[in-house]
């Protein structure tokens, strides 16, 4: 009859679920991680693009007495950014309320 428990047996099982534990912890933690911080990412980069076309749209303003040809380039620049909010970052709080 064979024992029932072997040594090198309870050690593989106790390897196996002593290191597969932490191990899956660790990787759904960083998992968890990752997907937190994606979404400020997105929400970071339409910020910045809808404040670098506010500043153009302010440069603008006052470009147009003086520059009307300058002004609309600076327009153009301002209406590419948004554009780029509402097309690569659509979920984000900024395109909704653009």
């Amino acid at each position: 009859m064979r024992d029932i428990f072997r040594i090198s047996d309870v050690f593989r099982f106790m390897t196996v679920t002593y290191l597969f534990k932490p191990l899956l912890l660790l990787i759904v933690l960083g998992g968890l991680l990752v997907q937190c911080s994606t979404p400020k990412d997105t929400d970071r980069e339409a910020n910045r693009l809808f404040v670098q076309a506010f500043r153009l749209t302010e440069q603008a303003l006052k470009l147009e007495q003086d520059d009307p040809a300058e002004a609309y380039t600076l327009y153009q620049q301002a209406l590419q950014n948004i554009d780029q909010i509402i097309e690569n970052y659509p979920d984000t709080q900024v395109a909704v309320d653009v």
